[in-house]
């Protein structure tokens, strides 16, 4: 099915037509979804749809009772024509004719009902993870500063499914039992109201024992799966900041929390486990247990000649049917109810209307605009942080194609000007107008397809190049370019902003030179304002900027007429959509077509960056689309691998193995003694028996049995329960563990982006913990039914157990047949799965880009692409897996057909008598019927089958030598000396092994104690030495060496343990401020104290924004840092490296976010660290201001060092990096 844009609209409407007309507050308690609300985004057709598929279920779940009718009067021909065989066989004829009509009716209702189901439902669902989507990229960025630490990507991946399960084919079957329960009560009644209502008496209590278990069960489930959640939320976090957690060695702390996570969820589910088991115990006691008291009070009801015993027979069997499928529809109606605890948030998030919502067509859409911007006493502050004043009565007067630049410290309020004037949030007091509009009675997305940004950090999609420059966000802003390009880029940016109306907001003054007017901004106040001239005149803060920004050289300005217009004429085509970070275009133009502009965009602020370190630069050339999967394929892991690895769950296996044969043998067991019965009830000369002999004999019987189920039953849940809750729980773990030891080579595949790995973490150990729970136990149990009613079959009639028997090998073709679908459709879906989890996963981490393109649109779009697949293989899946389903129902009708014709001729030909016949067809159809319910684990098979062989592949899968090595040169941390070698090094990244980066002929000798600086262009192998360095990557010729050992000597925890790095782009986790600073050492480490942490935040200039929090160091940080600003963020991550106190530091563009003041004050702090600690250290920078005291500067280009000398040395040669120096001069 192919979501048009008229059904999604009208269900959107139909959605918003019960949702009141004022924005409310996301996160109101409100009742839980009910059964009905789930089907809330069906479309008309869908619910006719519907209402058809329930009336063939209902039709398909009476056939089986009314089938007993013609069992009853078969039975009744048999025993009053014995003696007449062409009687028997004339009497015979219509009975087996009508069970063939009836197994035919099976079929077809069976088939047509569960294929309209799985389509309907996949219908809905697939609508409903759209608007899910939809909801969450359109909600407005308040929304997500105050959303909770739940993953929205795992309950798009676990919570839909779950949902799915309650709204497809589960709710036809609880439908379809539901009817059998009601038909077979029914039949009953008819045939014999007395005994059927002595009955019908234990069905309350069975009743309230299946519902006080699912309601409860219902509750575990929901805190089970808030839990896993959580965990996927740390999973992700984790995942998605890679390196950080590598370069820190940060992996067992995520561990910890993970697994902490994993506890909480584990408790439930040992609850859910319990409560399971002892209410199907006592279900399975009080069934068979009222068997042998209705069994009893029937025998009376003979002898008082109320009843024959075919309609004893009749209405035993016709409550037994029943209460089974009370039974059965208890268990598919708790997947409903789980959907129902599961869809309470996800319609939740669907139900938030955002207060600033870009998909309203409301508002004022202008014919033009000039460009006049005014703001008006505006004040602000976060909503997180409401009592933290970020913009302080700001009044400023922008007029059309006036050029403005904004400047201060980091976290002053720059960055915010420019979100309110996209409207990502609207101030707290004053108002903001553009051409004379208040903002907030524009239209949001006019609005923001009004403006264009180019920001400092870059978003880069998963996609091509080209389509990237299509999205308008493959060009990154001037802060984050090495100097050449930086003055392309500017110059294409001023004849861009010709005509229009700019504002800028920068560090790098350079920038900003010609501006009209420059805004000073201190602690959310305009301090200065003014042209350069006049600010620099004026002798002020922004003088001050100035100066410290200014490189010494000697010599003249080189001439930088030779700046290739070409180049820049082709960055002008370029459409430039890109976010987040220092320098702001805000067009005055409503649409921008022509090839000497930039198109519309929009922005988002420099918190949001979720690149790690600068991992562009790192990775640049790490392309995931030429990659060779080098995994080495494993075979499919066979029941006893799984077993293997449950060691410490053998006890439990095997207590649950008995409790699975006890329950198994049961039924046919019970199938023999009720035949005995009827047996003696059919007895023309049957009279009242002695308290221990006949029926009274058996009566006992049916309790003791009652009694063995309570064990086996509660015995098999309970085990199996809590080895798959147990296994899960390690199986979790492990799988993130695994990915935690994985090399950075292994994220750099496509196949393994985030969106994936959390999405095969939220669902693969759960579909393997239900094979174990759910599908194990049912296998055993199936065996022992089949062999106990065999073996009882063969001993009373052989010859009819062969012939019935026959049918076997079409039982088992269906059930082959069915499960060969799933497994292929499954295996498919699962890979598509994964696709369409990543296009989400980047929605979601990226929202605020997402937002400021305006492309929630194009996301939804390719969400909706990546999941098409999967709706048509779910239709095939409908129409093909049905088949096995449906065979499945009628079979078991035609198998009686063929039992009741063999043994109606065996009776003539006097083969067998009465008694052998009636023993043999009754345990035969017992046990069919027994063995049915345990035949329906296929898609829960071979889902957990697909999981395990994905799971089993990950845990086996070797890493490369990089993190493999567990044992090397184990210095203490301080102990070594710093020296640090390149040595004729040849580096490629693996993704794309023909470019290389480093050609072999890189040779790089630091003393230790020195302070080497890497310069060059973008893309020149600066920020790769690092990654040698670190170990991310092994290089293919050459070596690099540590203290004159090879650093793959070193086990990689020790040699990062030396290490301390700070990047380009930081990354702070979603714990508190305290917490993020504290990751720069080991968790176990006692040397640390407080004063340690606020001696490093004073170092890094952060320790007076710290403590001016309400909260100080336990400030949560949001997710990547979205509650702090670029700069704050950088200076924590500074912090977090200072604290470390490392040998070797490494500095990736480390002061590239920061204001010109905190510059100067970090880096004088970094240069007394360094000074004092006699630190080697490595620092790679685009700002040569940041560099002219290092001790030896290295010019790389191509792969190779040009030059390399001291600031003056280099000056003197007037050569590369002298040309750099004067292009960044004010």
């Amino acid at each position: 099915m192919k979501i048009s844009s008229l059904s999604y609209n009208k269900a959107a409407k139909r959605n918003n037509a019960t949702m009141p007309t004022q924005p409310q507050p996301p996160y109101i308690k409100k009742p839980k979804v009910s059964i009905t609300q789930l089907f809330r985004f069906a479309t008309r057709t869908e619910r006719a749809v519907i209402l058809i598929s329930a009336v063939l279920s209902a039709i398909s779940g009476c056939v089986p009772p009314l089938s007993i009718l013609v069992y009853g009067s078969y039975i009744s021909t048999i025993s009053r024509d014995a003696k007449d065989n062409q009687q028997v066989l004339e009497s015979a004829a219509p009975t087996i004719r009508y069970m063939l009509i009836m197994g035919t009716a099976a079929i077809v209702a069976a088939y047509m009902s569960t294929c309209l189901w799985i389509r309907v439902g996949e219908r809905q669902i697939r609508r409903i993870r759209a608007l899910y989507l939809h909801s969450i990229i359109n909600q407005d960025m308040a929304w997500f500063d105050r959303a909770k630490d739940d993953s929205l990507l795992t309950r798009l991946a676990a919570d839909t499914q779950i949902i799915q399960e309650g709204i497809s084919e589960k709710c036809g079957l609880c439908i379809s039992y539901a009817f059998q329960f009601a038909a077979g009560f029914a039949v009953s009644v008819y045939k014999g109201y007395q005994m059927a209502l002595t009955m019908f008496a234990v069905c309350p209590l069975l009743l309230a024992i299946s519902l006080t278990m699912i309601v409860l069960v219902k509750k575990y489930i929901v805190q089970t799966q808030r839990s896993y959640a959580q965990a996927g939320a740390v999973a992700e976090e984790a995942l998605h900041s890679i390196r950080t957690v590598h370069a820190f060695s940060l992996q067992e702390r995520f561990l910890k929390r993970f697994r902490e996570k994993l506890k909480v969820a584990e408790k439930y589910g040992i609850k859910k486990v319990y409560v399971s088991g002892v209410g199907i115990a006592l279900f399975t006691f009080c069934f068979y247990s009222s068997l042998g008291l209705a069994l009893w009070y029937g025998s009376q009801l003979v002898l008082e000649g109320k009843l024959t015993a075919s309609a004893v027979f009749v209405v035993y069997l016709g409550m037994i049917m029943a209460s089974i499928s009370l039974s059965r529809m208890s268990v598919n109606l708790g997947s409903i109810l789980n959907a129902c605890g599961a869809s309470y948030k996800v319609f939740k998030v669907i139900d938030t209307v955002p207060s600033i919502n870009c998909d309203d067509s409301s508002g004022e859409t202008p014919a033009r605009i000039d460009g006049a911007i005014e703001f008006k006493n505006v004040k602000f502050a976060y909503a997180s942080r409401p009592n933290v004043t970020v913009l302080d009565d700001i009044s400023l007067e922008i007029t059309p194609g006036m050029t403005v630049a904004c400047v201060g410290a980091s976290g002053s309020g720059k960055s915010t000007i420019v979100q309110l004037l996209q409207r990502f949030y609207d101030p707290t007091q004053g108002r903001i107008t553009l051409d004379g509009h208040d903002l907030r009675e524009l239209n949001v997305k006019w609005l923001r397809q009004s403006v264009g940004i180019v920001g400092q950090q870059p978003v880069l999609f998963n996609m091509t190049i080209r389509e990237n420059i299509q999205m308008g966000s493959s060009v990154p802003a001037t802060s984050a370019l090495d100097t050449r390009s930086e003055r392309l880029v500017q110059n294409a940016l001023d004849k861009a902003s010709a005509t229009r109306t700019t504002v800028i907001v920068a560090h790098r003054l350079s920038t900003i030179t010609k501006a009209d007017k420059i805004v000073v901004i201190d602690h959310g106040r305009i301090v200065e304002t003014g042209t350069h001239q006049e600010l620099i005149s004026q002798n002020g803060i922004y003088a001050d900027l100035v100066v410290k920004q200014s490189i010494y050289t000697e010599n003249d300005d080189p001439d930088t007429s030779t700046i290739d217009e070409e180049i820049i004429h082709e960055e002008l085509n370029m459409k430039q959509k890109i976010v987040d970070g220092e320098s702001y275009l805000l067009s005055a133009l409503t649409k921008v077509n022509t090839s000497d502009s930039a198109s519309t965009s929009t922005l988002s602020d420099s918190r949001t960056k979720s690149s790690i370190y600068n991992e562009k630069s790192i990775a640049r050339d790490a392309s995931v689309d030429t990659i060779e999967n080098t995994r080495v394929k494993k075979k499919r892991p066979s029941t006893w691998s799984v077993v293997k690895r449950m060691r410490p769950e053998w006890k439990l296996i095997a207590l649950g193995i008995i409790g699975a044969l006890i329950q198994g043998s049961i039924f046919p067991l019970y199938g023999y003694s009720f035949s005995c019965v009827i047996g003696i009830l059919s007895d023309p000369n049957y009279q009242s028996a002695a308290p221990l002999e006949g029926t009274n004999l058996y009566a006992f019987i049916f309790f003791i049995i009652g009694v063995s189920s309570f064990f086996g039953a509660g015995s098999k849940s309970i085990c199996f329960g809590l080895s798959g809750e147990y296994f899960t729980h390690r199986l979790r773990g492990q799988m993130f563990s695994a990915y935690m030891k994985q090399d950075i080579e292994f994220f750099d595949r496509k196949e393994n982006n985030t969106g994936t790995l959390t999405t095969n973490l939220a669902i693969n150990a759960g579909s393997v913990s239900d094979m174990v729970s759910k599908v194990w136990g049912d296998v055993i149990s199936l065996v022992a039914t089949l062999v106990t009613g065999l073996v009882i079959a063969f001993k009373h009639s052989w010859a009819l157990t062969l012939i019935t028997m026959g049918m076997t090998p079409f039982i088992i073709l269906s059930n082959t047949f069915d499960l060969y679908l799933q497994r292929s459709f499954n295996d498919k879906t699962v890979r598509d799965n994964a696709r369409s989890g990543q296009v989400a996963g980047e929605a979601i981490r990226e929202v605020r880009t997402v937002a400021a393109l305006g492309k929630q649109g194009y996301f939804e779009e390719q969400y909706a692409k990546t999941t098409a697949y999967s709706y048509q293989l779910a239709k095939k899946k409908a129409y093909f897996s049905s088949i096995g389903f449906a065979l499945h129902r009628g079979i078991k009708i035609y198998t009686n057909a063929l039992a009741f014709y063999a043994g109606t001729r065996l009776l003539v030909s006097g083969s067998i008598n009465f008694s052998q016949l009636f023993v043999s067809m009754t345990v035969l159809i017992l046990t069919a019927e027994a063995a049915g319910r345990d035949s329906l684990f296929a898609t829960i098979l071979t889902k957990g089958k697909l999981a395990t062989r994905t799971i089993f592949e990950l845990l086996d899968y070797s890493t490369s030598a990089i993190d493999a090595e567990l044992e090397g040169a184990e210095p203490m941390v301080g102990t070594i000396d710093g020296d640090i070698k390149f040595d004729c090094v040849k580096f490629a990244y693996p993704t794309r092994p023909d470019q290389l980066i480093l050609d072999g002929d890189f040779n790089l000798d630091i003393k230790s104690g020195q302070t080497i600086a890497l310069v060059g262009s973008s893309g020149c192998g600066k920020s790769t030495t690092i990654g040698l360095l670190q170990r991310w990557y092994d290089a293919i010729e050459g070596s690099v060496s540590l203290d004159q050992r090879n650093v793959k000597s070193y086990s990689v925890h020790n040699l990062r343990s030396h290490m301390s790095i700070v990047g380009q782009e930081p990354i702070l986790f979603n714990v508190s401020i305290g917490e993020n600073i504290r990751y720069g050492v080991d968790e176990n480490a006692t040397h640390v104290t407080q004063k340690d942490i606020d001696n490093a935040c004073k170092a890094a200039n952060i320790y007076d924004f710290i403590s001016s929090l309400p909260n100080g160091f336990s400030t949560i940080v949001g997710h990547k840092g979205s509650q702090l600003s670029g700069g704050q963020k950088q200076r924590i991550a500074i912090a977090r490296a200072i604290l470390r106190k490392p040998k070797v530091l490494l500095l990736d563009e480390a002061t590239s976010a920061l204001d010109s003041e905190s510059e100067r004050l970090v880096q004088e702090a970094l240069d007394q660290i360094i000074q004092e600690g006699n630190k080697t250290t490595i620092t790679i920078a685009h700002r040569l201001s940041t560099v002219v005291n290092a001790d030896v500067i290295c010019v790389i280009e191509n792969g190779k060092i040009k030059e390399k000398g001291r600031h003056k040395d280099l000056l003197a040669l007037n050569g590369v990096y002298s040309r750099l120096v004067a292009e960044q001069s004010l």
